[in-house]
């Protein structure tokens, strides 16, 4: 079979042609998959950071409510006290006038959940590092459940960031918990006990605390006396303490 040099060269064309296409078409594919395991990555940056602080909030807000008898803005009969830490600390009445205020673990919950909403923000700064590299972040709500473990209290967020830039789209979610070693269950119930038994007799028996692996010191202000509980078992740093008064 002969082919004259004329139809030799339109069939090198046309294979030129779907070599180049084929090529192009890669490199376009190479440039997508790149840009996808990017963003992928970006993703995982916001992710690991929202992770980051959760553990860290966790920690602070377990400090400050402690130190302030579980409250965090919502507190009764308040006493003002200076924390060389936290600044001025505001200690809430567990019992007053002989009657104990009702106050629950899903009081406390609630309080974390708005210690969060203000804190989670500054913490991510906004979002403002990836707002600036053209990303766009929509928060759809935020809610921290907190499990008041019988050896610590882990703090499990529900928060969902879907993010966007360029036409791509991905969503952060599902984040690891972050699992405190302090059992705050263990003595925010000793504390109500302990407020009941101030209610009914005006003391605290030392053996009930001591017996309950905790240890107890109070001084009077004013009228009331201030209890300063202490679970020396996983945290030696004694940041873990919970105060409360009554009088």
């Amino acid at each position: 079979m002969h082919i004259d040099k004329k139809g030799q060269a339109t069939i090198f064309v046309v294979l030129g042609i779907v070599v180049l296409v084929v090529v192009i078409f890669t490199l376009m594919l190479f440039k997508y998959n790149i840009g996808r395991e990017t963003f992928q990555l970006d993703v995982s940056d916001i992710k690991n950071a929202v992770e980051s602080c959760n553990k860290g909030i966790a920690k602070d807000s377990l400090v400050l409510l402690g130190a302030q008898s579980g409250r965090y803005k919502n507190f009764f009969r308040p006493i003002e006290q200076e924390n060389e830490v936290l600044g001025a600390v505001y200690v809430s009445h567990f019992a007053y006038g002989g009657d104990v205020s009702e106050f629950t673990l899903d009081d406390v919950e609630a309080e974390i959940n708005e210690y969060y909403g203000e804190k989670m923000p500054e913490c991510l700064n906004y979002f403002d590092d990836f707002k600036n590299a053209g990303f766009e972040i929509e928060e759809n709500g935020m809610n921290v459940n907190v499990e008041f473990l019988d050896d610590a209290t882990r703090f499990i967020l529900d928060y969902e960031i879907i993010v966007s830039k360029d036409g791509k789209k991905g969503i952060a979610k599902e984040y690891i918990p972050a699992e405190i070693p302090y059992r705050f269950k263990k003595v925010f119930d000793i504390s109500v006990e302990s407020a009941e038994m101030h209610a009914d007799t005006g003391k605290i028996p030392i053996s009930y605390i001591y017996g309950n692996g905790l240890e107890l010191y109070n001084y009077d202000v004013k009228n009331s006396v201030v209890y300063r509980l202490i679970d020396q078992k996983n945290d030696g740093e004694r940041r873990y303490v919970f105060y409360f008064a009554a009088s």
